[in-house]
């Protein structure tokens, strides 16, 4: 009795392992949020460096960390870095862009 309770344990635990080899081993996470304004709305404030600091959580925890920018926020070559206690230092974009 104790030898077919193990026999059937084993061929269980064995299925399993091979219900599990047999899936992927990919998976997905997304998110979203719907965002009630016109789009040339959304674009420009996304696309302007200067309004980063309205909308990025990271700067909602660190409200009073260094900010600057290029003259231009808002052109191609424009540059945002940051430097804070709790949420480092950086630039956007990096330097080996």
């Amino acid at each position: 009795m104790i030898t077919s309770s193990i026999v059937i344990f084993i061929v269980l635990i064995m299925a399993g392992m091979a219900y599990l080899a047999s899936i992927k081993g990919e998976y997905t996470i997304s998110r979203s949020r719907l965002v009630s304004t016109d789009i040339e709305t959304a674009f420009n404030t996304i696309a302007n460096l200067r309004t980063w600091p309205t909308w990025s959580p990271w700067l909602m925890h660190e409200p009073e960390a260094s900010l600057s920018y290029s003259e231009s926020s808002n052109e191609v070559g424009s540059y945002y870095s940051w430097n804070g206690q709790f949420i480092g230092a950086g630039k956007l974009p990096p330097e080996n862009w």
